[in-house]
Parts: structure tokens; C-alpha cells; sequence
């Protein structure tokens, strides 16, 4: 069997919802925190916020952490921070993970 993945780096501007869902079986499996840019550029190739947030705090079950160390841990959260005009880093860890990091 392959290895388990134990973290992700993703910065692909703008093809971050769609890296994810191509990643979604092996982030499902093996759970891998991510380090991951959010920004307006997925909005400019098509993609709905709304829709990527459900996929990260929903179907993935992960959560956001922000570089300051706040926690987004609803998606309503992760709504008002969301950076429509730029973009930041932001960690992304598994739910389970949420609350042993903070």
C-alpha cells in the first residue's frame, strides 16, 4: 500500500476548489493538514465560494485556520474572512484535528 500523505502544500491561483475535489479521496483517507492559498482568483475562473466552503467544511470535513491563529469553524466564518479582493495563506486541518491545535 502507499504511504499515507502527511501534509499538502497548495498554491495553483485560483484551481485551489478544483485541486480539492481531485484530492478528495486521498484527503478523506489519510487526512493531511493543508497549507493552502485562499483568494479572489477562483472566483475569477468560474468557481462559487459558497460551493468551495461547503466542499472544505462539509464534504472534507476540514477546518480554517488563520496565520493570526483564529479558527473559522463554520462556514459562515470562513464567508466573512474570505479575501474577495486578495488573497492569504491559510492552514486547512481536519475537524478532528480543530480543537487538539488550539
Amino acid at each position: 500500500p502507499d504511504a499515507p500523505i502527511s501534509f499538502v502544500k497548495l498554491d495553483v491561483d485560483g484551481y485551489e476548489p478544483a485541486a480539492l475535489r481531485g484530492a478528495q479521496q486521498l484527503l478523506l483517507r489519510d487526512r493531511p493538514p493543508i497549507l493552502l492559498e485562499l483568494g479572489y482568483h477562483c472566483t475569477d475562473l468560474g468557481e462559487d465560494v459558497g460551493a468551495f466552503l461547503d466542499l472544505i467544511y462539509t464534504t472534507l470535513g476540514y477546518r480554517l485556520l488563520l496565520q493570526s491563529g483564529d479558527r473559522l469553524d463554520t462556514p459562515q466564518a470562513a464567508w466573512d474572512a474570505y479575501p474577495f479582493h486578495t488573497s492569504f495563506d491559510v492552514a486547512m486541518v481536519p475537524r478532528e484535528w480543530a480543537g487538539v491545535l488550539l
